[in-house]
């Protein structure tokens, strides 16, 4: 069997040793195979033996765009760990037999499938558990705050702001709404739509974006939850000048934040200090010191632009992008939607977006 740009699991189903041809498998061991091709044996580059590396402790065995990941009780076998089970599978080499061939009584996928045997696949953006929530309001927070109190109460989710930018003429300098939600949802795609007719051209344009908010501290010497790193100097500091990182400590820093009001800033080269919760939007001080996704600033970032500078010139007045990814909101950030008009008239610009949110009641 061929397995398609999925993943598949060799398993040890017993206590006993499971053979795989001369392939020994050790006990609670399992070998993960990704073949995006149906490649033979004598086809994959097991002369080089240069593509085949110790990465942080993890074993990949390279086919070409694929690799076979090892690991035995839990842990990922290293490179020398791996060896006397690659000297076994050597054998298996020059008989050009079929890595597919190989597995096929030993590998096991819980995919559906088609009658011939084919698996069947649905791409989905975002994992189990998150629902599919279609909304051209933001939340009202106060009326949260209440259902918090009282769950009979209204929920407050998609009943705050619509996202609407008025403008009343022409206008040069950028018209700009906020809105903002209470919990953590990933925004997939949506609709944007303009009016009256008449009243805009390629002139005017709109954009969609995130804006932060500079996150909090405050002084408590010797007792803080972290300590302020200067971005200019790179040394610590005792007093913020509105122009630092905040760095975890352990009960025994010179400040303090408040992390349930703190503002994440996803870190793009994975160097923060803080985790975040993509469910609950919960910071916390990360276990990865310095190997995180998520920073916190004594100062607001620019904003992030999802959309720029799109142009008003399509005649149906409307634009749908369709992308496959989603984009997390957290509830401390304001999605922002900036609309600049040069042309004469009143204006209206509106939507609404697909979004995945874990509540929706």
């Amino acid at each position: 069997m061929s397995i398609y740009n999925s993943q598949a699991s060799l398993h040890n189903i017993s206590d006993e040793t499971q053979m795989i041809g001369s392939l020994m498998i050790p006990d609670s061991s399992f070998v993960n195979i990704w073949d995006t091709k149906s490649v033979n044996v004598s086809q994959v580059v097991w002369d080089n033996f240069n593509t085949i590396k110790d990465n942080h402790n993890e074993m990949y065995i390279l086919l070409r765009d694929g690799y076979i990941q090892m690991m035995h009780d839990g842990l990922y076998l290293t490179f020398k760990q791996s060896l006397s089970v690659l000297n076994d599978m050597y054998s298996q080499i020059e008989k050009n037999v079929e890595v597919t061939k190989l597995l096929s009584t030993g590998v096991k996928t819980d995919s559906l499938k088609e009658d011939d045997g084919r698996q069947i696949v649905t791409p989905s953006p975002i994992g189990i558990g998150w629902n599919v929530y279609f909304t051209g309001y933001d939340d009202d927070a106060d009326q949260f705050a209440i259902y918090q109190q009282n769950p009979f109460a209204p929920s407050g989710r998609g009943d705050g702001r619509p996202f609407l930018v008025e403008v009343a003429g022409e206008e040069a300098d950028p018209t700009i709404e906020e809105f903002s939600f209470v919990e953590p949802l990933h925004v997939h795609d949506g609709e944007i739509n303009w009016g009256p007719d008449g009243y805009w051209d390629y002139k005017d344009r709109f954009s969609i974006g995130i804006r932060f908010t500079a996150t909090e501290v405050t002084v408590t010497p010797g007792t803080g939850n972290c300590n302020l790193v200067s971005v200019v100097t790179g040394q610590p500091v005792l007093e913020s000048s509105g122009f630092e990182i905040i760095i975890p400590a352990a009960g025994d820093g010179y400040f303090s934040v408040d992390l349930a009001a703190a503002c994440p800033i996803r870190n793009t080269k994975r160097t923060g200090y803080w985790d975040v919760d993509e469910e609950t939007g919960t910071i916390s001080a990360s276990t990865n010191m310095g190997g995180a996704m998520f920073d916190l600033y004594t100062f607001a970032p620019q904003d992030a632009w999802l959309m720029k500078n799109i142009a008003t010139a399509n005649y149906r007045h409307i634009m749908e992008p369709d992308v496959y990814r989603t984009e997390l909101i957290h509830p401390s950030w304001k999605v922002i939607m900036s609309v600049t008009k040069l042309t004469p008239g009143v204006g209206w610009l509106t939507g609404w977006f697909t979004c995945f949110r874990k509540n929706v009641q």
